[in-house]
This record gives structure tokens, sequence and C-alpha cells, in this order.
């Protein structure tokens, strides 16, 4: 999902997968992760029990995530 962070949308919008939800496998989904709109590579990865910011790349073709920080021990504008 795409959106914009700041401390209200994180708040209302960034929830963990229902218990109940599958992924493509069939198995379950433990995380939903947030994309931000306007810097490309930012992400909020959101689980039961954490709400993570991570850098995202694609060097030499590859997905690589760095974590960048907790929610709540940072915030949005904090992160980039």
């Amino acid at each position: 999902m795409k959106f914009k962070p700041s401390k209200a949308t994180i708040k209302k919008y960034a929830t963990p997968p229902h218990p109940d939800a599958k992924n493509a496998k069939g198995k379950p989904k433990l995380q939903a992760i947030y994309k931000d709109t306007s810097l490309r590579g930012f992400l909020l990865i959101v689980g039961h029990k954490s709400k993570t910011f991570y850098a995202e790349g694609y060097p030499n073709g590859k997905t690589r995530r760095m974590k960048v920080g907790k929610y709540l021990e940072m915030t949005p504008e904090d992160a980039p």
C-alpha cells in the first residue's frame, strides 16, 4: 500500500495484517508493507509487535533493505 507517512496517517492506517490473512502461497501474512508516495525507497513495515522504517534500494538488481529506526523512537519526519 502507498501512503504519505505522518504521525496521523500511521496511527490511523498502518495496521498489521489480519490474523487470518494469507499470502499468495497460502501461508500466514505476518507483515504489511507501506511505501512512501513522495520519497522513493522509504518504507514502513508493520508487524504484530512493531512498526519499523526501512530504506530500500536495488543494487545489482537485488532488493536490499536497511533498517532506519522504529516508529515512536523516531517520527516519519526524522527518518529520511
